[in-house]
């Protein structure tokens, strides 16, 4: 079953995640109902994933100091 109300989309689970995803991705909210309850809302995200946020899009762009591996003074009397 697929009912619409304004910018939501009624859809029944067992007709498939395909469907629900197609309407998600066309900017519908998708209700999930169990027993004439709503129990979970899909909806589309509220703002486009960006590509600079996939994993490595920063390769490059971030530097060790020189130093890095190096005790600081204050730390010596720690190290075995």
């Amino acid at each position: 079953m697929i009912a619409a109300t304004g910018n939501s989309v009624y859809v029944e689970l067992q007709d498939g995640l395909g469907r629900i995803l197609a309407e998600v991705a066309a900017g519908h909210h998708v209700s999930i109902v169990q027993n004439g309850v709503v129990v979970a809302l899909v909806q589309p995200p509220a703002r486009p994933v960006s590509r600079s946020s996939l994993f490595g899009s920063q390769k490059g762009t971030i530097q060790m100091a020189e130093d890095f591996d190096e005790t600081p003074a204050e730390f010596q009397e720690y190290v075995p």
